[in-house]
């Protein structure tokens, strides 16, 4: 396995719930998981199902309902704003 310059996996990948085209969660922390590239490409394909079950599982049926809204909502883009905010979570890691 491959390592990047702060020791993490190089084969994992982001995985968004809701398509990075929907702009509204596209930036959503809660929309977003780590996943390795096999199970990246099954969730996002013939696993969606399981996919849906575990997003239930990790923020609740509540929440899953409100990500779920938030995708429905129409939000312009603010590649600027997403930048400060982007840069701001960098350097509390």
């Amino acid at each position: 396995m491959e390592f990047n310059e702060k020791g993490l996996p190089v084969s994992h990948q982001a995985s968004h719930y809701f398509s990075r085209g929907k702009e509204s969660t596209r930036f959503s922390q809660i929309n977003v998981d780590t996943l390795c590239f096999p199970c990246h490409n099954y969730w996002g394909g013939e696993g969606r199902e399981e996919y849906k079950s575990f997003k239930i599982k990790q923020l609740g049926q509540e929440g899953f309902e409100r990500l779920r809204a938030l995708s429905e909502m129409f939000v312009k883009k603010d590649r600027k704003l997403a930048y400060i905010i982007s840069k701001k979570l960098l350097e509390n890691l």
